[in-house]
């Protein structure tokens, strides 16, 4: 694999064909509903790994259509629940999902992507992302900003389940060893891959915390 991209070109075009990787337009609105419906079990999977506490400040990369951030924010009633999205149709389903989150100032959502976090260094104790790190293109890039908005010790923890055409249990274990060297070439310390079987394939979470 180089070490600049997750997928190869033709499993890249194949996931990103499926509008997963910025949903537009009046197709965008049908799979934000389509995700909504479809990875509560995958979320609350990847969110039960973080050891998530009351007062944890949590950035969720690609947050879609907002459902983990839902979950998330019950859980974390002290803290900050952030997240960012290239997708301005996400941001939009993202905000009515949560709006009462956000009016009381527990949510916080932005337009972004994980190349350019709009937040300073050592914000977050926890950042998350289920099914988007493997739209990076610029992999290592994209992983030393996520490193930089995480505090010492703070926690990294990225899943992939290949729903794409061709995706399979065998490309889900790939992806989850490729991910976790490109996080040790990154910095993150004690990284480990977990996975799962799920309908229609297997999940894989990588995990890595801040040195």
């Amino acid at each position: 694999m180089n070490r600049r991209e997750l997928l190869d070109q033709q499993t890249y075009a194949a996931a990103a064909q499926g509008g997963f990787g910025c949903p537009r337009g009046i197709w965008g609105t049908i799979i934000g509903h389509a995700m909504a419906w479809t990875h509560g079990s995958r979320n609350m999977w990847v969110l039960s790994l973080l050891d998530l506490r009351t007062d944890d400040r949590v950035l969720e990369i690609g947050f879609g259509s907002g459902t983990a951030i839902h979950d998330v924010a019950k859980l974390v009633t002290g803290g900050l629940v952030a997240g960012i999205d290239p997708s301005e149709v996400m941001l939009r389903q993202a905000q009515r999902r949560n709006r009462d989150y956000i009016r009381m100032g527990r949510v916080e959502l932005k337009l972004a992507s994980m190349s350019v976090i709009p937040y300073a260094d050592c914000s977050f104790d926890k950042v998350f992302g289920t099914n988007s790190i493997q739209f990076s293109r610029d992999l290592l890039s994209d992983l030393n900003e996520i490193h930089r908005v995480l505090r010492p010790s703070g926690l990294a923890a990225f899943s992939v389940q290949p729903m794409w055409k061709g995706g399979t249990d065998a490309k889900a274990v790939e992806i989850g060893r490729d991910l976790k060297d490109a996080m040790v070439e990154s910095g993150f310390d004690h990284c480990r891959i977990e996975q799962k079987r799920m309908w229609p394939r297997m999940t894989v979470c990588v995990l890595g915390l801040r040195a």
